[in-house]
C-alpha cells in the first residue's frame, strides 16, 4: 500500500478501522543493533506534503488485531483510512495467502 499526499501541507494517518478486526494499529519496524523491532505508532504515520509512503512488510504496516472469518486468501476486507487533514477515505485490501509475503515479511507470531 503506498499513501501519497498531494496536499501542500503535511498529514498524517492516524486511524484505520475495520469491521474486519477487532482493532487495526499502525505500526513500523525498525532495525537497531542487528534486530528488527516491531512497535505501534500511537501518534499516526506522518505523510510529508508532496510525498509517498509505503506500506509493506519489514517496515511501515497495518496490522488486523483479532481478525475474523472474513480473512481468506482470495477475499478483500474493507477499511476506513482516518487522516488528521485529509478525513476519512474508505478501502479494500485483498487478503494473501502469508506465502505470497516477502520472506521478511511473514507475521507468524501475531
Amino acid at each position: 500500500l503506498a499513501i501519497r499526499n498531494h496536499g501542500g501541507e503535511d498529514d498524517r494517518l492516524v486511524e484505520v478501522r475495520s469491521d474486519a478486526a477487532q482493532r487495526v494499529e499502525i505500526h513500523e519496524v525498525r532495525h537497531e543493533d542487528g534486530m528488527a523491532r516491531m512497535r505501534p505508532l500511537p501518534d499516526g504515520l506522518p505523510l510529508p506534503a508532496g510525498e509517498a509512503v509505503e506500506l509493506r512488510p519489514g517496515g511501515y504496516h497495518l496490522m488486523f488485531i483479532g481478525p475474523g472469518d472474513g480473512f481468506v486468501a482470495g477475499r478483500s476486507v474493507s477499511a476506513t483510512l482516518v487522516f488528521e487533514r485529509a478525513g476519512e477515505l474508505a478501502v479494500e485490501f485483498e487478503v494473501r495467502a502469508i506465502a505470497a509475503q516477502s520472506p521478511a515479511g511473514g507475521h507468524e507470531h501475531h
